[in-house]
């Protein structure tokens, strides 16, 4: 899965749930290493897979402050 990661040179944002039970922390860990242009990675307590779902109001503050943080139209 990460092999090809480092050519993705969008700015990314990682976020994880801590209870997430199809893929562990050290994943997420690991992509936000891959990617070259990511921010440091978000992990969110008792969240689950379906994160941005299940802890909207945890999720939704650090999308809005990546999503404002890019340049328009980039």
């Amino acid at each position: 899965m990460l092999d090809r990661a480092g050519e993705i040179g969008a700015p990314a944002i990682v976020l994880h749930g801590t209870a997430d039970l199809a893929y562990p922390v050290a994943r997420a860990e690991a992509l936000v290493v891959a990617l070259p242009n990511a921010a440091p990675l978000v992990t969110v307590d008792g969240g689950a897979h379906f994160l941005s779902l299940s802890h909207a109001d945890a999720v939704n503050p650090y999308l809005r402050r990546f999503l404002d943080a890019q340049p328009a139209g980039k």
